[in-house]
């Protein structure tokens, strides 16, 4: 009995110690811009996609996102319609809107790490500007390289064995993006090693969510009856608030692991 006292006064400890850092308003407010910003993203990653002739309908093709094709459809579209007739100061003004998302999360990173900012905001949107690129190129290799993979060993390997490998490269990819959201948002500089534990967390918390979400959208989910055709909208954000909140408590659980050093921060 004592144990499960001591187990339960962690867990409330813990509890405390996330809400304190408001987490469920960062999660909203993330969302918010996560949604002003998804389209420009997008259509940087088509140009860059058609670029390098990789298609970007591969995300598509993963079955873990089976339940979802329909509102990552809506973005595609969205993001290839606009690919037409562009020029260059359509693809610059995209870019600066695709890095309002990081940009925001870079200032929650401050509310969370108690970081006082005096100046920076102009270096924080060109560091957000970068991060974005990179996010880009990031998705852009895993595109080519599960292309490749899927052309090469789809009809040779087992249909099980293929898709446990998918599977394995897509949280191998979630999980590295994760480290680098989490560094990328602490206001200190900070090292990958300090991320570990956190990402974890984020990483096993996104997975229990895309289960969870798939066996209610298919089994238990009434939205349809409830808000009709706007149900696919109100899931999505819905969804992603929960996303955003998995990786808000998993920056805040990094905390303990980063070494802070006032001198050193950027």
């Amino acid at each position: 009995m004592q144990k499960f006292r001591i187990i339960y006064l962690k867990f409330k400890n813990a509890y405390i110690k996330v809400s304190a850092k408001r987490y469920s308003t960062l999660a909203g407010t993330l969302v918010f811009f996560l949604l002003l910003s998804i389209i420009p993203f997008i259509y940087i990653t088509t140009l860059l996609f058609n670029m390098f002739n990789v298609s970007f309908d591969w995300i598509l093709q993963l079955d873990m996102l089976s339940d979802y094709q329909k509102v990552i459809g809506i973005f595609l579209d969205l993001a290839k319609s606009a690919t037409s007739g562009t020029s260059i100061f359509f693809i610059i003004s995209a870019i600066y809107s695709s890095t309002t998302f990081f940009y925001h999360m870079r200032r929650s990173g401050e509310i969370i790490y108690n970081y006082e900012r005096k100046k920076g905001g102009v270096l924080i949107r060109f560091s957000a500007a970068v991060f974005v690129i990179i996010i880009m190129f990031i998705g852009v290799i895993f595109g080519g390289i599960f292309v490749a993979f899927q052309v090469t060993y789809e009809h040779i390997l087992p249909s099980i064995f293929y898709r446990i490998l998918v599977y394995i490269g897509v949280l191998g990819l979630a999980y590295f993006i994760i480290m680098l959201l989490n560094l990328y948002i602490c206001p200190y500089k900070n090292k990958l090693k300090n991320t570990v534990k956190g990402s974890l967390f984020t990483l096993v918390f996104w997975t229990a969510i895309f289960i969870l979400f798939t066996v209610y959208i298919n089994y238990l989910s009434n939205f349809q009856k409830l808000y009709g055709a706007f149900a696919f909208i109100i899931i999505f954000i819905f969804w992603l608030y929960i996303l955003m909140q998995g990786l808000i408590i998993g920056v805040i659980l990094n905390m303990k692991d980063t070494i802070i050093k006032k001198d050193k921060s950027y």
